[in-house]
């Protein structure tokens, strides 16, 4: 939308004239856990090309020094191409235009931010925007000075503001996706990117948004199957260690760093490694915080409803409140308003999981100290993630459901493996007779023949000549 502002000389004298215009007003805020609304600003970070970069400062973090900030150029110098206002959901932005049609507004002297407390919501913080013009001077009665910009007030949903027009310099809008919420500076944008074309893909085919995080959990479980099984196997192997590892930490019960160095030969000699227990989890970790990403910046899943609208949560974007309370509680991380369903059941299948996953014995006591963090922390999620959305939380519930009933399958598999071994008993392997038996006679029975190869093979078959025509040597005499 083109916004144009006139100015004309009606005196019969030369006039200096300036202006100063009201910028967009904050969007209503619609997420209760943290910064949702925000002020924004587009820079020119390269002096040759055209290259954009947005900065945005939270609404709750204008106080103080910042109640009055003036964001015409960046704190690296940059020049302003854009500014505006931004919430979870949607863009209220402005772009003076320039002579060159590029956004290079060289008629804006200053661009200020005022902040001040909301009358209506005491403890929230508001803000303006002005845009000031330079000074011009008009000479004579007739003449005029023109200001337009172009103002985009829109939802921030990918269909849109990646669309060619809005996508293109100097407006380049899709950069606001990536610039709000909780996790947008450790968030990997083509992971985001991906997570949300897998969304949509399902569910254009389900049709229900809950169905499609589910099914997106699906194919993660699925690409990381083959990394659970190797970390089931070795969680296995640690335990059946057990009675070995308790010997080597009484014979090095003294030397804490014999220990450490027998136990990591051990791990090693037997194949078993204490850090394939939890690399599933963690290798998993950027794929929660895309999801929670995309979740917190997906305008389609906004007031989605899960299974058709037949469940009680009909948002998947907020939390899914089954009860809410008259008098919400405060706490002193978050406050708490209602009775959320997924976040106790995660909670339940959290604690099934770290009660029948097999943990790898401790070899030290900072090993014993670890492992109670992690089962506190495991504890701790779930409270972490009480306020967060309910797609989120319906991602990480079915995932972790679906990853206990993996590793138990694969588990039961191993344990038949290992009975089916045991009860065919000992194999006895008839072998013909090799080169290696053949030296039995050297007291070398049962020692494979190692065949090396390339320059170090070259001179252990030197060496071997030498030795036959040393031993045939002392033969004949």
């Amino acid at each position: 939308m083109l916004v144009g502002h006139k100015l004309e000389n009606l005196a019969g004298k030369p006039l200096t004239v300036q202006l100063v215009f009201a910028g967009p007003t904050p969007p209503p805020r619609e997420v209760d856990r943290g910064p949702d609304r925000y002020v924004m600003a587009g820079y020119n970070s390269d002096a040759n090309r055209p290259l954009l970069k947005p900065e945005a400062w939270p609404m709750e973090s204008l106080t103080g020094v910042k109640q009055q900030m003036t964001i015409t150029r960046s704190e690296k110098g940059w020049p302003m191409i854009w500014a505006g206002m931004a919430s979870t959901y949607f863009d209220a932005l402005v772009l003076p235009v320039g002579k060159d049609n590029r956004g290079t507004a060289e008629f804006i002297e200053s661009v200020q931010v005022n902040s001040f407390t909301n009358p209506q919501a005491p403890t929230e913080m508001s803000a303006e925007i002005r845009f000031q013009t330079v000074a011009q001077t008009l000479e004579g009665e007739g003449k005029s000075a023109e200001y337009n910009v172009q103002a985009f007030f829109g939802p921030k949903a990918r269909a849109v503001v990646k669309n060619p027009y809005y996508s293109a310099y100097p407006r380049d809008y899709g950069v606001t996706l990536s610039t709000t919420g909780s996790c947008s500076y450790c968030t990997i944008q083509w992971l985001v990117d991906t997570m949300v074309w897998m969304l949509r893909a399902f569910h254009y085919v389900l049709r229900d948004w809950g169905l499609a995080i589910i099914a997106l959990v699906l194919v993660v479980r699925l690409v990381m199957h083959p990394m659970t099984r190797k970390s089931t196997i070795s969680m296995h192997k640690m335990s059946k260690l057990a009675p070995e590892m308790e010997r080597l930490k009484k014979k090095y019960a003294d030397s804490p760093d014999e220990l450490n160095k027998a136990m990591m030969q051990f791990y090693k000699e037997h194949g078993a490694s204490q850090v394939m227990g939890c690399l599933p989890m963690f290798l998993q970790m950027p794929i929660w915080i895309a999801l929670w990403s995309s979740l917190q910046s997906t305008f389609e899943l906004r007031q989605a409803p899960f299974l058709y609208g037949y469940t009680w949560i009909h948002d998947l974007a907020k939390p899914d409140q089954l009860i809410t309370f008259s008098q919400p509680i405060s706490l002193w991380f978050f406050t708490l308003d209602g009775i959320n369903v997924l976040p106790l059941a995660m909670a339940v299948v959290f604690w099934l999981q770290q009660r029948f996953t097999p943990r790898p014995p401790a070899s030290t006591p900072e090993q014993e100290q670890q492992q109670k963090m992690m089962q506190w922390m495991t504890l701790l999620f779930p409270v972490m993630l009480y306020t967060g959305p309910a797609g989120l939380n319906l991602y990480i519930f079915t995932s972790t459901a679906i990853g206990m009933l993996e590793a138990k399958m694969i588990r039961d598999h191993i344990k038949a493996r290992e009975l089916a071994t045991a009860a065919a008993g000992p194999v006895i392997i008839d072998v013909t007779a090799t080169r290696a038996n053949r030296r039995s006679r050297d007291g070398k029975a049962g020692e494979p023949e190692v065949v090396q190869g390339g320059l170090r093979g070259f001179f252990a078959k030197l060496q071997k000549m030498a030795e036959e025509a040393q031993k045939n040597s002392g033969k004949k005499k």
